[in-house]
C-alpha cells in the first residue's frame, strides 16, 4: 500500500495524528465530543436537524432547548504551549480569568 501510494505522497499516520486532523476539519466523534448529554445544538450541529420533517426521537427536547437557550457550546481551541510539553487528551478543565468555565 505504501509503495503504491508513493506517487501520491502517501505517508504513515498514527491514530493521534488522525484524531488531530479530524478536529481541524471539525469532525466530531461519539464518545469524545458527542454524547447523550450534548444536544445537536450544543455540538454545533443544529443546521443538520430538520425540525420540519415530522416526529423523531429527541425533537421535543431540541425544541425546548431552542426556546430556553443553550447554556453550553462545544468549542475548539488552538493551543500554543511555550515549553512544548502540552499534550491534551480531552475533557481538560478550561479556566477564564481564574474561573472554571468548562472542560
Amino acid at each position: 500500500l505504501i509503495e503504491a501510494g508513493k506517487e501520491f505522497g502517501l505517508k504513515h499516520a498514527g491514530v493521534f495524528a488522525m484524531d488531530g486532523l479530524r478536529l481541524e476539519k471539525g469532525y466530531k466523534w461519539w464518545g469524545a465530543e458527542l454524547d447523550t448529554h450534548t444536544s445537536p445544538l450544543e455540538a454545533g450541529l443544529g443546521e443538520l436537524v430538520d425540525l420540519n420533517k415530522g416526529d423523531f426521537s429527541g425533537k421535543t427536547a431540541i425544541m425546548k432547548k431552542q426556546r430556553e437557550g443553550i447554556y453550553k457550546m462545544l468549542g475548539t481551541f488552538t493551543l500554543n504551549p511555550q515549553d512544548g510539553q502540552m499534550f491534551p487528551w480531552g475533557k481538560e478543565n478550561i479556566y477564564r480569568n481564574g474561573e472554571l468555565v468548562g472542560y
